[in-house]
């Protein structure tokens, strides 16, 4: 088996790892539940159980974290009769596996048992995986149902060690929890805001990463992907492949920020993150759940000194990620403006003047500076606590631009155009504010989008860019 993630990777057993495990098989504190204390290992034996042994499908691995070896692991396709098994799935696997003792209490068992499971799951087809602990291990029993195993049964004098027959659990992880069929965007569409669907999977995610599932989920702002309360936590599960859409890079981009941005700017505290192989491959982010209002519901009806130090903080987080990130993922999001296919929703002849701004737009910008933007500041993803301070949800848009990319969602989606929080956030003159803004809807990659919500709302219909300038200039500027 080879699989990787973060620093925890499994590989196949090599001739050069037999000293290893005569170490490990000599240590009383790992004998104690494999193999026993009165079994301690001898370079004979090693050679002849891990070496020359050999039994159809069975796979020998060493267990590594920052490519250090810290343990051992063993799977094979299983005979459910073997274990007491009553399950009628065809394609049955088994497991056996260590940590070294001196890593214990650390988190590694979890986290490369559900890497052995992502793969059982997603290359071998494993419909069920079974584990037969010792009874009295229970270190062993927390980490596995923390990865989604429940118990079976209880295996009464199930296996011989240290001069008598023990008892042991047999447990069973089926990765079969999500339902629901998806084929494309629009069966993706249809059940990303089903609770029910998704109830059995957040289930498991909380247990496996140690947190007790809540008696009840909440559906929150939708989005793109999936996204629950379970009580003080907010539980966010990325499309998977199946949807036609790629959000490994979304997940990966918000996961790196909110740990980046821990203590520094306000954004929720990471609570867990992983993947998990169901009847698809889930990524998932365990976030807290912030207490408070999304400012869009709250700040048009504040007083105007409210507003402007609402405004104040906002501009104060923004001078702190504005800044160059090069381990961001590499996105030319002017090309990507370009080709939005957004665009064809918009009503001739806008789409075409659109389109020509655009361009025209594109030319100016290509030379300006890229920085860290979020993106996606709109009044469902800045929220207000309620000790009044903000906090900055949803990193997942995050991206290298020019800081105008910043101002479509924030001006038209998160101020509504509110004269007094445009004036109290422009710092140049405004007419040229105005100009810049609507150069940056259109290479914003959902500027057409922007544009056709923003004429719902406010019930207009405008056949060119330069009527939008001039309701702004006469709407949105505070005189």
């Amino acid at each position: 088996m080879r699989a990787e993630k973060e620093h925890w990777r499994i590989r196949p057993l090599r001739e050069e790892d037999a000293e290893l495990l005569l170490g490990w098989l000599t240590d009383p504190r790992l004998l104690e539940f494999y193999e026993g204390r009165d079994a301690a290992a001898t370079p004979e034996w090693i050679r002849r159980h891990f070496y020359e042994e050999e039994e159809p499908g069975l796979e020998r691995n060493i267990l590594e974290y920052q490519e250090t070896p810290i343990g051992y692991m063993q799977c094979y396709p299983a005979d459910p009769e073997e274990y007491g098994y009553e399950g009628d799935e065809e394609t049955v696997y088994a497991m056996d596996q260590w940590i070294a003792p001196e890593y214990w209490n650390q988190g590694h068992g979890r986290n490369l048992v559900g890497l052995a499971l992502n793969t059982l799951v997603g290359e071998r087809g494993a419909q069920v995986i079974l584990l037969d602990p010792h009874e009295d291990n229970p270190r062993a029993i927390r980490c596995y149902e923390r990865c989604g195993f429940r118990k079976v049964k209880r295996l009464p004098a199930h296996e011989w060690h240290e001069g008598r027959y023990v008892d042991c659990l047999l447990m069973a992880y089926h990765p079969n929890l999500f339902s629901r069929e998806i084929d494309g965007w629009a069966s993706w569409a249809q059940v990303f805001q089903d609770l029910p669907a998704f109830r059995p999977l957040m289930d498991r995610i909380l247990n496996r990463e140690g947190m007790s599932p809540p008696g009840a989920y909440d559906l929150l702002t939708p989005g793109t992907n999936a996204v629950f309360r379970a009580g003080d936590r907010v539980l966010k599960i990325f499309a998977p492949p199946e949807s036609g859409l790629d959000t490994r890079r979304d997940e990966e981009t918000e996961r790196r920020l909110l740990q980046t941005w821990q203590g520094i700017i306000p954004v929720p505290k990471l609570l867990g993150w992983g993947n998990i192989m169901d009847r698809y491959d889930f990524c998932y982010l365990i976030l807290e759940y912030v207490r408070g209002e999304e400012a869009g519901q709250e700040i048009l009806s504040w007083e105007r000194s409210r507003k402007q130090a609402f405004v104040k903080e906002l501009k104060d987080v923004l001078r702190r990620i504005h800044h160059p990130d090069p381990s961001l993922w590499e996105t030319d999001y002017i090309q990507r403006a370009l080709e939005s296919p957004r665009i064809r929703r918009l009503p001739s002849p806008l789409r075409e003047d659109f389109v020509n701004r655009q361009k025209a737009a594109a030319e100016r910008g290509g030379g300006a500076s890229r920085v860290l933007v979020h993106g996606d500041l709109t009044g469902e993803n800045v929220m207000v606590r309620e000790d009044g301070s903000l906090c900055i949800l949803d990193w997942a848009d995050a991206l290298p631009a020019a800081e105008t990319y910043e101002w479509p969602p924030l001006v038209f989606e998160l101020f509504r155009c509110d004269p007094e929080l445009v004036g109290f956030f422009c710092e140049e003159d405004p007419q040229r504010f105005i100009v810049k803004l609507v150069d940056a809807l259109t290479l914003h990659d959902f500027g057409a989008d922007i544009l056709l919500e923003w004429q719902e709302r406010e019930d207009l219909v405008i056949d060119s860019l330069e009527e939008l300038e001039e309701w702004l200039k006469k709407e949105c500027l505070y005189d």
